[in-house]
């Protein structure tokens, strides 16, 4: 009988290894404390993040410490959800794409490397 859990590893990292081969960063954590414990140790204190729609980042915890304002960053998308002034609010929204860290999620990943 296979080990399901070699075998998993063993599509981890040839998927890992087709998307660097495009060109992209690849960095595989255990678990979705690790993930999250991972961008907070990559975003540096003092810039200003952005985050897209992204079940990846709710189900890591990062968007609920990104409104806990625990964090050492400029959170825009707060920002944003507390503008009344419709018009000003579009502003800030066009704005926030030129966030320092702008983070999201794609909705696949294949063995090949296609995101």
């Amino acid at each position: 009988m296979s080990n399901p859990i070699a075998s998993n590893e063993t599509v981890i990292e040839t998927t890992a290894a087709a998307v660097m081969a495009r060109g992209i960063s690849v960095e595989v954590v255990n678990n979705r404390a690790d993930a999250l414990e991972r961008i907070k140790s990559i975003i540096p204190a003092g810039v200003t993040v952005m985050t897209g729609a992204s079940l990846t980042l709710k189900e890591i915890g990062f968007e609920e410490y990104l409104i806990s304002k625990t964090h050492p960053w400029k959170n825009l998308k707060d920002d944003i959800v507390n503008e009344t002034d419709p018009a000003r609010q579009a502003a800030l929204r066009k704005e926030s794409i030129l966030a320092d860290y702008f983070l999201g999620s794609v909705h696949a990943v294949a063995e090949t490397g296609e995101l």
